[in-house]
């Protein structure tokens, strides 16, 4: 867990110290933004599942069962993953096309 934290908030201090060192390149410093801005999400995201863990350990939250669209919630998924993929070079094929709507 303490490596899922520090990863995230060094790469926001280095992005903040390279913004700094090209204060005068304005694509250098939207770079620097940008990678801010989704590794601070990624950050939050950690946060709220451990205080989500924390809630349904002590009870808090019930868990609740419901419909919802698979292929929808997969499409998000794999465009999250697409992106990434391709941000390293690396092309993702996936193949869902027998996952059925329930």
């Amino acid at each position: 867990m303490s490596h899922d934290i520090r990863t995230p908030i060094n790469g926001i201090r280095g992005m903040i110290e390279i913004a700094d060192y090209y204060k005068d390149n304005q694509q250098k410093q939207n770079e620097c933004r940008q990678k801010i801005w989704e590794t601070s999400g990624y950050l939050l995201e950690l946060v709220n599942e451990v205080l989500d863990m924390g809630k349904l350990e002590s009870g808090e939250i019930v868990l609740e069962e419901r419909e919802f669209d698979l292929k929808a919630m997969l499409d998000e998924i794999i465009s999250v993953i697409e992106r990434l993929g391709a941000s390293r070079g690396i092309k993702i094929n996936i193949d869902y096309s027998n996952v059925h709507h329930f």
